[in-house]
């Protein structure tokens, strides 16, 4: 009896490894079309938060997607074919940012962005490097002893033949006809008083900058008040950007109206979980984004959000195909 439960076991186990492999190549051959669905809309349908159609990021003139990652941060550039991705989400969601990247069309990274290594924007860093061929990593600079997160990265980019680049203020990369810049490189000024271990490690998130033509999007990683200032003190109004991916998840220790002053950015994306331990985003910010009158969108509300800057407009599509005009 328990003979014949295995080996029925292992017919069930086969056949469904046949089904799953012809179904993947249905949807590869044919997905959009006879009612087929795409590897997005299937994994829209099963609930992730999937990224966009290939279509549309390279409809634009330039791109930008938040993807819901949960309470953590994975933001792709998009522009011309060429792709780069900001943090990589946590551990948990590894697989299906994988998965949404493949399903967006990216087949390759011309850069992979590592802010500051806390788990929730490095938590998929090894799997992508694993999964895609990456042209360069490029890492936050350390002081004192290298973080074993970053170091484990470092070592998985090297392992997988990727480059890997040391960030300094000032340094830019191009991706497609446009260009991100490494605005800061970590903060290493006087702490403020009181300041915890995991403030100062937020401080040392890079901050960047992407441009293409007049689209220009601001991210400032985990990076808090005082780091915002430096950034502010250095940089001034050529911080404007239309589109800003809203500080350590919406928190209070960042987004100031002195950075907001400086970039005045149109419109704002949160990266945030949904009910998530934290508060995020912190209403004082919502208050603050609204007083200035910035269109803010939310992943723990409407999913992964996908910007299109075309004709000098941004358009955001969401993960339930849902369109607003954000101009």
């Amino acid at each position: 009896m328990r003979l014949e439960l295995r080996r029925a076991a292992r017919w069930l186990l086969r056949a469904a490894l046949v089904l799953a492999l012809a179904a993947g190549f249905v949807i590869e051959l044919w997905g959009g079309r006879y009612g087929i669905p795409t590897w997005g809309q299937l994994q829209r349908l099963l609930g992730f938060g999937a990224g966009p159609e290939p279509a549309l990021l390279q409809s634009a003139e330039a791109c930008v997607t938040v993807f819901d990652v949960g309470q953590g941060d994975a933001v792709l550039l998009a522009q011309g074919g060429e792709y780069a991705l900001i943090d990589a989400g946590t551990p948990q969601t590894a697989d299906a940012l994988c998965a949404a990247l493949r399903a967006a069309g990216v087949g390759r990274l011309k850069l992979l962005v590592l802010t500051h290594p806390h788990a929730d924007h490095s938590g998929g860093m090894t799997e992508i490097l694993k999964s895609f061929p990456v042209e360069t990593l490029l890492l936050p600079p350390v002081q004192g002893e290298e973080p074993w997160v970053r170091q484990l990265v470092r070592t998985r980019a090297e392992k997988e033949g990727t480059a890997v680049a040391v960030a300094e203020a000032g340094q830019t990369w191009p991706v497609g006809e446009g260009t991100l810049t490494v605005l800061q490189a970590g903060f290493s000024a006087e702490p403020a008083p009181n300041a915890t271990a995991n403030s100062l490690e937020n401080n040392t998130s890079l901050c960047v900058r992407y441009t293409a033509g007049d689209f220009a999007f601001l991210d400032t990683g985990d990076a808090e008040a005082e780091a915002e200032r430096a950034l502010v003190d250095t940089w001034g109004s050529t911080l404007r950007a239309d589109l800003f991916k809203a500080g350590h998840h919406g928190s209070s220790s960042s987004n100031t109206a002195a950075l907001l002053d400086a970039a005045r950015p149109a419109h704002v994306a949160v990266s945030c979980g949904k009910d998530n331990d934290y508060g995020h985003p912190h209403g004082s910010v919502l208050r603050r984004f609204a007083q200035y009158g910035i269109a803010t969108a939310r992943t723990d509300e409407l999913g992964t959000l996908t910007y299109l800057w075309q004709d000098g407009a941004l358009t955001l599509h969401t993960a339930v195909e849902t369109e607003a005009d954000a101009a």
